[in-house]
């Protein structure tokens, strides 16, 4: 029995996070509660790519199953191709590529992980041969999984590559036909309790009184930080990347359903397809390259005729004091900022939703509630800092002051004690909480030429020429599957392809 409801929830932002918030809202707040959207006319310019970039995990098609999204219609309507997972190239010790897939990476044998098997028989081919996503997305293959796990399809996960701005428009139009309302109005001031909590946002000529209030506002923070002075913990020692660069172009090529992360002097460089265009950018520290030299750089590789100027974001890493306070929940970029090396921006927007659609309060109750999201939040945070500052921190042989500037970092307690369990025995050490598994961080490490100096005990008791046969199996199976796999061009045009014709030739 709920005592003393939520009746009424105000969202601010007009992103990708406050319209997310609203139809998760919508789904799971109970009746007669009204969800409102104050949209302030003054950030209609604002590009969301910076709050999601343009691209998503895997478990985002679970979010949108929850509020009822059609795939077909989300990739036709935001030109969205399948992502299979990730190419970094230059990445490392080796300066070598490897893949991060989705989906399964090997199998584990005898219940011992994959990554000891693997140690003990490299010769049988590098670790992307054991995952069919980082196989058919190299190819430029996709299919959609197969609900047979006997079948080796059944290994594959996907994403999404998509416009940030089409997808904001998509979710706007959904969140008004299931009755949320909004607000178009700027916020004039915020008037605050007398304990504290917000009371109402003033607007031009307006007030929006509520119970709850959604800070998706993004940097700016306008509840979190603005009204409420939260305070913010500032990464930059870890990640000094601080500006993104990013433009459309045309691009001739079919599309692959992967992503291409390319580590660059001062930084690094992303390549992202859609439905008739490429997303291109360059993510890097000002204290290494002038917004200047960074476009020049980017644009020596751009293969296609650009489309509208570029766009430019100064971001800092690092998460808020609380992610709830009082009777404040910041989403998105209110809440914090993590190098999108690893695209995770929109998944913690997921993540932070679905985390309040557990806890969501009652009027009279929210302390209990907010020590706890407050909690999960902030390490969830802080192990993605880990994931993206390893990627880092294992190229800091790479030339330039800018790399080298890793040797110097000073990474964290619990990163520290990752990396020193894996290189004496393999082991990762996983927290409650982490987006990325066991696969993912061995993936990350072995690709860098992190070799542990003991074998794990327990993968010693496999006769080697039974794990290299079991090994080949694997390997020749998924070849074998990625080769039938149709083109990804192929799957879209029959499947979703997007009306282009409002595009112009390089950018919309």
């Amino acid at each position: 029995m709920t005592d003393n409801p939520i009746r009424r929830v105000v969202i601010l932002g007009n992103g990708v996070a406050a319209w997310l918030a609203a139809l998760v809202l919508s789904k799971i707040v109970p009746r007669p509660c009204l969800v409102s959207v104050v949209d302030e006319p003054r950030n209609a310019g604002t590009n969301p790519l910076w709050e999601v970039g343009d691209s998503s995990l895997a478990p985002i098609r679970s979010l949108h199953r929850l509020i009822g999204i059609d795939e077909r219609d989300f990739m036709r309507s935001t030109h969205a191709t399948f992502k299979l997972g990730t190419e970094y190239v230059g990445w490392g010790n080796s300066g070598d590529s490897f893949f991060q897939p989705f989906g399964i990476l090997g199998a584990p044998l005898e219940g011992i992980p994959f990554h000891h098997h693997w140690l003990r028989a490299q010769s049988r081919g590098d670790l992307s041969q054991y995952s069919l996503c980082a196989v058919a997305a190299r190819r430029g293959r996709f299919t959609h999984p197969s609900e047979d796990l006997r079948s080796v399809l059944s290994t594959l996960d996907y994403g999404y590559h998509f416009d940030a701005e089409l997808y904001r428009d998509f979710l706007r139009t959904r969140a008004e036909e299931q009755g949320v309302v909004r607000v178009s109005a700027d916020v004039t001031s915020v008037q605050l309790r007398a304990d504290g909590f917000i009371e109402a946002l003033l607007l031009d000529g307006a007030r929006q009184e509520a119970d709850l209030f959604i800070d998706a506002s993004g940097a700016d923070a306008t509840l979190i930080e603005g009204a409420l002075a939260t305070g913010f913990e500032d990464w930059s020692g870890l990640l000094p990347c601080d500006r993104i660069l990013a433009i459309h172009c045309a691009s001739a090529a079919e599309p692959k359903p992967m992503t291409v992360c390319t580590a660059r002097e001062n930084g690094w460089e992303w390549h992202a397809p859609l439905q008739g265009l490429a997303s291109r950018g360059y993510i890097y520290c000002s204290r290494y390259s002038t917004d200047e030299q960074a476009y020049s750089d980017l644009e020596a590789r751009l293969e296609g005729e650009t489309g509208g100027d570029p766009l430019y974001l100064r971001y800092v890493n690092g998460r808020r004091a609380k992610a709830w306070n009082r009777n404040c929940i910041a989403i998105g970029s209110a809440a914090g900022f993590i190098d999108p090396l690893a695209a995770t921006q929109l998944h913690l927007i997921q993540s932070g939703l679905a985390k309040l659609a557990r806890l969501f309060p009652t009027r009279n109750q929210m302390t209990r509630e907010s020590e706890e999201y407050n909690r999960l939040v902030a390490e969830e945070y802080e192990h993605l800092r880990d994931f993206v500052a390893t990627h880092y921190y294992l190229s800091a042989d790479r030339s330039g002051a800018f790399w080298q500037s890793f040797e110097r970092a000073a990474l964290s307690s619990s990163l520290n004690h990752k990396l020193r369990v894996f290189k004496s025995r393999g082991r990762v050490v996983l927290y409650d909480g982490e987006t990325f598994d066991e696969s993912n961080w061995a993936n990350v490490l072995l690709s860098a030429g992190v070799k542990p100096a003991h074998a794990d005990a327990l993968a010693q008791t496999l006769p080697i020429e039974q794990v290299q046969r079991q090994l080949d199996r694997m390997r020749a199976a998924i070849a074998q599957a990625a080769e039938t796999m149709p083109p990804q061009a192929k799957i879209i045009q029959q499947y979703c392809a997007a009306n282009l014709s409002s595009q112009k030739s390089a950018g919309r």
